[in-house]
C-alpha cells in the first residue's frame, strides 16, 4: 500500500503530465509481456517525492461523508515470465499517469538469470518512459 514504507527498496517513479498517456502504457506493459496484476490501494504519501506533485489532481474526499482521501485505486501488472517487476499506474483525474515501477529484489538476488532479464525489462521501460516524457513536455 505505502510505496516509501521500505527504506531498502526505492520504487522508480515516472510521471508524465500530459493527458491521453495512460492507454499508450497499458498497450506497452501488454506487449512487454506484463500481464493484470489487478487494482491495488496506494497511499498517497509518494507524492512527496515527485515534483511539483500538487499539480496532480487526486481526489481530496471521499463523497458523500467528506473523509479526506489517503490512498487511491491503481492498476498493477506483472512481469508474466519471472515476477520480478511490478509497474503500478496510477492516474489522476486529468489523465496524468504516474507510472511506479517495484523489482522484486530479493528473487532478483538469488537468481542471476533473471537479474539479467529484469535489468533488460526495466531498461527498455526507462526507454520507452523517456520517449513518452520527451514528446509531452
Amino acid at each position: 500500500r505505502d510505496l516509501l514504507l521500505n527504506p531498502y527498496i526505492v520504487a522508480e517513479i515516472f510521471s508524465i503530465r500530459k493527458p491521453g498517456q495512460s492507454n499508450r502504457i497499458m498497450m506497452w506493459v501488454s506487449k512487454e509481456d506484463f500481464i493484470d496484476d489487478g487494482i491495488h490501494m496506494t497511499d498517497l504519501s509518494f507524492l512527496s517525492a515527485i515534483e511539483n506533485s500538487v499539480a496532480f489532481n487526486f481526489p481530496k474526499r471521499r463523497k458523500p461523508r467528506g473523509v479526506p482521501i489517503r490512498s487511491i485505486a491503481a492498476r498493477q501488472f506483472v512481469l508474466r515470465t519471472t515476477g520480478s517487476m511490478f509497474v503500478r499506474l496510477i492516474v489522476d483525474e486529468q489523465d496524468w499517469v504516474i507510472l511506479v515501477v517495484i523489482l522484486n529484489s530479493r528473487l532478483i538476488r538469488e537468481k542471476h538469470s533473471i537479474a539479467d532479464f529484469t535489468h533488460k525489462k526495466t531498461r527498455a521501460l526507462r526507454n520507452f518512459m523517456s520517449s513518452i516524457t520527451q514528446k509531452s513536455e
